[in-house]
């Protein structure tokens, strides 16, 4: 495939399906329903950092500012904000996939209006949902 030299590929899971042995499952704020796997593959990758295993706080929303980053375009949407939209709100983890970075540059994640992921800690309030194990 051409993209394996010069490019990158992402695939990314569904978070919640059956995460088993993680606790929770889809629409549950605890891990089986929030964390999720991906992979990124292709020549952009570096050597030393193919086949490792990163488990740095990474969102969804970061994938967009992160391609934008790897074709050095501004993620900055001046539509949607002359529209009154809120900012993109991905962080750009190419220096952390790639191994630049130790760390990720995102620190916490609102997941909803009753669980945040804040480093290493989640906080949970109220009544949680579908919290067994799948």
């Amino acid at each position: 495939y051409p993209w394996a030299d010069s490019g990158t590929s992402c695939f990314s899971n569904e978070a919640g399906a059956n995460n088993y042995p993680l606790r929770g499952g889809k629409y549950s704020h605890f891990e089986g329903g929030v964390r999720a796997t991906a992979f990124v593959s292709g020549g952009f990758v570096p050597d030393h950092r193919r086949g490792a295993v990163e488990e740095g706080l990474l969102t969804i929303a970061d994938w967009y500012t992160t391609f934008c980053g790897l074709a050095n375009i501004d993620p900055h949407d001046s539509k949607a904000e002359k529209h009154g939209l809120p900012p993109v709100d991905g962080l750009n983890m190419w220096p952390l996939l790639s191994g630049k970075n130790k760390t990720s540059p995102r620190s916490e994640f609102l997941i909803s209006d009753t669980a945040m992921i804040q480093n290493q800690w989640k906080l949970l309030v109220g009544d949680q949902y579908n919290a067994g194990w799948a």
